[in-house]
């Protein structure tokens, strides 16, 4: 663990954190979701959008599906408040498209 690390974990404050592909970049998805947990409030609101399937793209990141990715939310705190998916051009004007999943959580 670094500094950085160690000053995220003690100082919850936020009371909205917005994510929008994050989670498909890190190399642990558990320890991320702990870190979010960690710098919001109590009732905190945590807004997430992500592909589904998650990319992955750390080659160290384990593979977790939305769904257990969902799984884990109540453990931290989390309670889902809303949900929403739809598909999105992956690059404007581009014949590739992927479905993007967007979430809003509370922290209990």
């Amino acid at each position: 663990r670094n500094r950085c690390e160690d000053a995220i974990c003690t100082k919850p404050g936020y009371d909205v954190i917005i994510t929008e592909y994050f989670l498909d970049a890190v190399s642990s998805l558990p320890a991320a979701l702990r870190y979010i947990a960690a710098m919001l409030r109590s009732r905190g609101i945590w807004i997430l959008c992500a592909a589904d399937p998650l990319r992955y793209l750390h080659p160290d990141a384990g593979r977790f599906s939305w769904d257990e990715l969902v799984s884990l939310l109540p453990s931290l705190g989390f309670r889902v408040v809303d949900e929403d998916a739809f598909t999105e051009e992956y690059l404007p004007g581009d014949a590739r498209s992927e479905r993007v999943r967007c979430m809003c959580c509370v922290r209990m």
